[in-house]
């Protein structure tokens, strides 16, 4: 695995103080309150890390505008949650580091950001003591995003998705994964590409 390398226009530095939180937009409400009101609390505590994309030639180092950004946190996941292929220990805890948030500025659509985060945001989790990468996808098009860059659906839910697609299956209608999705990828397959 290639160690990740920001394009030359942009850099990433860990949310401080200089970094604009009030002119962040995004499609999803959600990500642009915990980046406004919630991130820093987060990270003072010790909670998080939220890494921050911006330009490389911003001329203040103050009020820096945000392309991007994605908190990681700790967190684990109980072994009989992995696919069998998976598993890689004898433990009942797996250690693992959560890509809790990820959001794109929306004058940024269509430039490749998701995959620079993403990427990014991985690259620091192999440097973490952890076996498993994990994200939660909110929506469909969340889920799409995550698959594309090669996590899978964890078993966690496995019942209460197997209800729903039987419920779907009797009116007809299409498969459902059920939102939030917790997807995985394990670091061990992350080192071999």
């Amino acid at each position: 695995m290639r160690r990740f390398v920001c394009p030359p226009d942009y850099a990433f530095e860990q949310l401080s103080y200089n970094h604009n939180r009030p002119s962040f937009q995004c499609e999803k409400a959600p990500l642009v309150k915990f980046l406004r009101e919630q991130a820093r609390q987060d990270q003072d505590k010790g909670m998080s890390k939220t890494h921050v994309l911006t330009l490389a030639t911003h001329p203040e180092p103050t009020n820096k505008p945000i392309i991007g950004y994605f908190t990681l946190a700790n967190a684990s996941i109980p072994l009989y949650d992995l696919p069998h292929n998976a598993r890689m220990s004898k433990h009942q805890e797996i250690p693992a580091t959560l890509i809790a948030r990820l959001a794109r500025h929306q004058n940024y659509r269509k430039r490749g950001i998701g995959d620079i985060l993403i990427h990014y945001a991985i690259d620091l989790c192999l440097q973490a003591p952890c076996a498993v990468i994990l994200v939660d996808a909110k929506d469909e098009e969340a889920f799409k995003f995550y698959s594309r860059h090669k996590f899978q659906l964890l078993d966690q839910n496995k019942k209460a998705r197997t209800r729903i697609q039987r419920v779907l299956g009797m009116f007809g209608l299409r498969r459902a994964i059920g939102y939030p999705a917790r997807m995985f990828r394990t670091t061990a397959s992350v080192r071999t590409e």
